[in-house]
């Protein structure tokens, strides 16, 4: 019976429990926690999980989805994580990254506050994949000032930090800060990637701002951009809602590939 079977996991996890000394197998956790999963003890298997493989990010996809894929509540991971957490258990930076992420995805706001609150009581080293995370926890759940502040207490600001920066101001449609973002970004020397720069060109068609999307147009040149279609697409759409179509049309004569949504 199902039952049975649940406490057959049980009595094999126990057993690795106590045979610890000896190092369990990736593939003999990963069939426990698989095994927990089929069962419907969600508890037990995140449990499992955050032991064994949440400092993987590769890991972390895979067991998102089986979770969900079982009929798992997404909620019950920051269950468990909360109360290992409360516990004393240490986390390093790939486990925060992801759960901070999660927190944002699902509106845990107490756990996101939570957890900043701890990495500034320990003095934590954030890595910029943290750094991000907690950027877009505030954009999303709290306030985009505060992600704002965060970004700007960062003293090390590498590329992708101020492409997050960005991009958290453009989802919070705070587009005229977004344009100061990128403006300060070429100032400091870094390059924003494709898929930033056709947000900030889509926010330059929002707000009429077609000096500043030229000069993005100018930016695109210099760095051999002109092939990437969503790029071109998104200054075709700029250069069209500030009634320009003549340059609207001159981007598309010179796309080298034309999508269908041009």
């Amino acid at each position: 019976s199902e039952l049975s079977s649940l406490n057959s996991t049980k009595l094999k996890h126990a057993q690795m429990i106590k045979m610890a000394r000896k190092r369990n197998s990736d593939a003999k956790m990963q069939s426990l926690i698989s095994s927990y999963l089929e069962f419907g003890d969600f508890r037990s298997a995140a449990m499992v999980f955050f032991v064994g493989f949440a400092r993987s990010y590769l890991y972390w996809n895979t067991f998102l989805e089986e979770f969900k894929s079982l009929g798992g509540n997404p909620y019950e991971i920051l269950d468990i994580f909360g109360e290992l957490h409360g516990k004393g258990v240490i986390f390093d930076s790939e486990v925060l990254t992801v759960v901070l992420k999660l927190c944002a995805n699902l509106m845990v706001i107490w756990l996101g506050l939570e957890i900043h609150a701890c990495l500034i009581k320990r003095g934590f080293d954030l890595d910029v994949y943290l750094k991000c995370a907690l950027m877009n926890f505030y954009g999303r759940c709290w306030d985009i000032e505060d992600a704002n502040q965060a970004f700007y207490e960062m003293p090390d600001r590498e590329v992708l930090l101020w492409n997050e920066a960005i991009l958290v101001n453009l989802r919070s449609e705070r587009w005229v800060k977004s344009l100061l973002l990128f403006r300060d970004m070429q100032f400091s020397s870094m390059k924003a990637n494709s898929f930033t720069i056709a947000k900030v060109v889509q926010a330059c068609g929002k707000v009429g701002a077609l000096d500043e999307g030229m000069q993005i147009h100018g930016y695109v040149i210099r760095f051999a951009l002109e092939s990437n279609i969503l790029i071109c697409n998104s200054l075709i759409s700029m250069y069209s809602k500030n009634n320009n179509l003549e340059l609207a049309r001159a981007v598309f004569d010179s796309m080298e590939n034309r999508s269908s949504s041009s």
